[in-house]
């Protein structure tokens, strides 16, 4: 094939590629099923495919793989085309275009087991200790495999030779000899391998891994922050009650892993915030970062709502998440002051999301409890969305906007509750999110009406991301009227 077979400049195939890798990570301790299995390729239409062959293959064979958990497979099941495919491509081209058909041709192979053939019995007759050898790729085992397959027909079993010429391959990184394997191992080799007790798969997936290592370093390793928004504390019990928030994420859930928590604030109280964090949670690693000032100074006439709520809430929506701080981060956990964890946290919700691919998790999400902080919002949210011919993935979110017939006067807007959130910073930083919330700073709402960055995650989570990329987060604490515990749920505050 020709251009780029990583598909990593395409930002489809891309996101793809990596939720790809990690649901192969996490399907090696647990079994998906079909429907999250099938989330892999969401967005990818018939028109996407010949962009990517390797992406395009790829999904198609982990697709078979996830199939055979739940029902029986057998090699005629696996289409002729779909194996042909992979015939067509070079080992050498496989191996640099970093997508994982090796790896899951092994998982394949695991599922359909090897053929009771002359080249299985040969296979079963090899020393345990060559066959260990053979499979870590050492070159002596390799050699001595090589010379012991002269004295028997070429014909009895092609895949020991190829198995063996792997092996040498990997101890001695000769291009040639990986070409050499390929052509040992015949043109049938993709039907022969995944029903072969040789190793060649393996073999091949090891050396797969070692090509994408890197890759996956920089793009698939979580990378983590719990964040905090604490400008101006006026005195010193404001600066307890984000003490009080960070010591229960220390009982509760920092026991067992630990993030980094960033706090957001200003240069006037920064230095103090600083030293009493680290003083009072020595074992906790803090990065403070100071809010722009066009931020914190952003014009605000007189108002019912705060000052200081409608400057946070503009920052929540937009500007927190292009700041520099967060640069390095993968993902990160909004945490507000007030909240405090009531219960030891079951799994480690960061790590969740990340394994899930959940862009946007939420603690809470409720009704708004009147239409005074969506003023305008709905319609400019409308005319954004419109423009762009998009409609909603999750149209219950947003359903008040339509359903005026339906209901008596039409339902209340629905909020992401802002007290606790979490997200990759791939959603928060997209082109979309983020020109979105640029359309929406140029109008006076943030001022005029005390828009909320709840509302605005509930619309952008409609129009942006579905079902499968929108979870809720299961820790249990309170936040003013709101608590969830493991006996109640969640109350209906």
């Amino acid at each position: 094939m020709t251009g780029d077979a990583t598909c990593e400049s395409d930002p489809l195939w891309f996101q793809v590629k990596k939720k790809l890798y990690v649901f192969l990570r996490v399907a090696r301790q647990q079994r998906l099923d079909i429907a999250r299995a099938a989330s892999v390729a969401e967005g990818v239409g018939t028109e996407d495919l010949d962009r990517c062959p390797y992406g395009s293959l790829s999904i198609s064979l982990f697709l078979h793989v996830v199939l055979s958990w739940s029902q029986t497979l057998r090699m005629q099941d696996v289409s002729r085309e779909l194996l042909s495919e992979v015939l067509k491509a070079p080992w050498s081209h496989l191996l640099a275009a970093r997508w994982p058909v090796f790896e899951i041709l092994s998982n394949l192979s695991l599922v359909l087991g090897p053929k009771e053939d002359a080249c299985t019995q040969l296979w079963v007759h090899v020393p345990d200790l060559v066959k260990a050898q053979l499979g870590a790729g050492t070159s002596l085992a390799a050699v001595a495999l090589l010379q012991s397959l002269e004295e028997l027909p070429e014909e009895l079993c092609p895949l020991a030779t190829a198995t063996a010429t792997l092996a040498l391959h990997k101890a001695t990184s000769q291009p040639e000899l990986l070409q050499l394997a390929q052509k040992q191992a015949g043109e049938n080799w993709p039907t022969n391998f995944v029903q072969s007790a040789w190793p060649a798969l393996q073999l091949l997936w090891n050396m797969e891994s070692q090509m994408v290592s890197g890759w996956i370093l920089q793009h698939l390793t979580l990378q983590g922050t719990v964040v905090y928004i604490n400008f101006f504390p006026e005195d010193i019990s404001r600066s307890r009650i984000i003490e009080k928030s960070i010591d229960t994420l220390q009982k509760y859930w920092f026991e067992h892993s630990r993030w980094p928590i960033t706090v957001f604030t200003d240069s006037a109280s920064s230095r103090n915030q600083e030293l009493r964090l680290r003083r009072q949670f020595p074992q906790l690693e803090f990065q403070v970062a100071l809010i722009n000032e066009s931020d914190l100074q952003w014009p605000m006439s007189p108002h019912q709502c705060s000052t200081g709520y409608r400057r946070a809430a503009r920052f929540t929506a937009g500007p927190l998440w292009m700041h520099q701080a967060l640069g390095n981060f993968s993902h990160v956990m909004l945490i507000d002051t007030e909240f405090e964890l009531t219960y030891p946290v079951p799994w480690d919700p960061l790590q969740r999301i990340f394994e899930e691919q959940v862009q946007l998790g939420y603690w809470q999400a409720h009704y708004e409890g009147s239409w005074n902080r969506t003023m305008y919002l709905t319609e400019v949210s409308r005319q954004f969305m419109q423009e762009r011919n998009l409609i909603p993935k999750i149209p219950e979110l947003v359903s008040y906007w339509w359903d005026e017939t339906e209901v008596p006067g039409g339902s209340l807007p629905v909020n992401i509750y802002g007290c606790l959130f979490a997200g990759s910073m791939s959603f928060f930083r997209s082109e979309l999110y983020q020109s979105y919330f640029q359309e929406l700073d140029r109008w006076p709402g943030f001022d005029e009406h005390c828009w909320s960055p709840q509302s605005i995650l509930a619309i952008a989570a409609a129009f942006f991301l579905s079902h499968n990329t929108v979870a809720e987060i299961w820790v249990f604490g309170r936040h003013q009227n709101s608590s969830k515990t493991p006996d109640g749920g969640w109350n209906d505050s």
